[in-house]
């Protein structure tokens, strides 16, 4: 019966089940607010919109569904959801359900993105270059990198485990609600101001926000903690180091980091006690072009650095060095006056006209 049917809307009633397996012509279905702990949807193929939200479903096949532009699938009991084969949705709540995990690496065209108070520790919108807006509250994310979607409007991220923020690709920002996670560095230097009508970025570990030298002042100015925005003592400043960090301004050198197993995460920040008890240092060949940061490697006594990109090498800091090799690199000048213990130094192939080594009484 209704074979032909289109559209079906049986929303807010106390049904248990519903078949609609015969209705192949279907391209909206709204069964919201039922009572449904099961919902076969296999056999119509032509579903554009699905909202089956407010509801006790424990699972959902939308794989045949391929159609789909906006599924609303929240406040269910769902474990689990793969939208893999979804790859025209546009709209996408999956808000208050059991989700452990989302893959949306498929849903290129998706635009909203809602999955707030799910169990999610990770997720990838890196494919998902078209999200307007993102909304993740009440998860388990300890890192988020939102710097592929530059059409955000609105990033909503409160009340998850996020340890750093970086939202300096976001130039598009209306709404930006970051609360109550333990974020040691928020980065805002997007050029946005008064397009930001809704800020709020208290309850973290910061004591100050990056943002670009021209908008400190109209940040100290009308992002306060009197307007609710940051907490009482949070300030402003182009470099924000938290304490006991270290900062590394080359993704690059801090990728390399990484790879070492001196750091865990690309935030421009490593933990000082990871590194400054280390004593060699191999970063050869890793296209890095600044090694801000080398100076909190305060017992090294070996570093090769060899072709990478580097004009300028500061290391007056390494006062421990023996060995440096920083070959074949872009350097027109290197001071190694503060480095008396070298016995080793290769320099050769970069750009340099005069070279000091009058303290450098050690080499051989």
């Amino acid at each position: 019966a209704f074979a032909s049917l289109t559209a079906l809307d049986c929303k807010s009633n106390p049904l248990t089940s519903l078949d609609v397996s015969n209705n192949t012509a279907l391209t909206s279905l709204l069964c919201i607010n039922n009572q449904l702990t099961a919902l076969d949807v296999t056999s119509n193929t032509a579903l554009t919109s699905l909202h089956c939200w407010g509801n006790q479903l424990t699972s959902l096949d939308v794989s045949s569904n391929t159609g789909l532009t906006n599924l609303g699938c929240h406040e269910n009991q769902l474990t689990s959801l793969d939208v893999s084969a979804n790859t025209a949705l546009i709209n996408l709540n999956c808000n208050d359900n059991e989700l452990t995990e989302l893959d949306v690496s498929s849903n290129t065209v998706l635009t909203n993105l809602s999955c707030n108070s799910n169990q999610l520790t990770s997720l990838d919108v890196s494919a998902n270059t078209a999200l307007t807006a993102l909304e993740i509250d009440s998860n388990q994310l300890t890192i988020l990198d939102v710097s592929a979607n530059t059409a955000l409007t609105a990033l909503w991220c409160p009340n998850n485990n996020l340890t750093s923020l970086d939202v300096s690709a976001n130039t598009g920002l209306t709404s930006l609600q970051c609360q109550n996670n333990q974020s040691i560095h928020l980065n805002m230097k997007n050029g946005v101001t008064d397009q930001l009508t809704e800020f709020n970025a208290t309850d973290n570990s910061f004591d100050c926000i990056e943002v670009n030298a021209e908008d400190v002042d109209y940040a100290t100015e009308n992002w306060t903690y009197a307007n609710g925005n940051i907490d009482e003592g949070v300030g402003f400043s182009v470099v924000c180091v938290p304490e006991g960090y270290t900062y590394v301004q080359d993704n690059n050198f801090e990728q390399a980091l990484i790879d070492l197993g001196y750091d865990d995460g690309l935030n421009d920040f490593v933990l000082t006690e990871n590194i400054g008890s280390v004593t060699s240092l191999d970063v050869e060949n890793k296209s890095i072009s600044d090694l801000t940061g080398i100076d909190a490697f305060t017992a090294i006594t070996y570093l090769n650095c060899r072709y990478n990109q580097l004009t300028t090498l500061d290391l007056s800091s390494n006062t421990a060095l023996t060995a440096l090799h920083c070959n074949n690199n872009e350097l027109t000048s290197l001071d190694v006056s503060n480095n008396t213990g070298l016995t080793e130094l290769g320099c050769g192939n970069n750009q340099l006209t005069s070279l000091d080594v009058s303290s450098n009484t050690a080499l051989t």
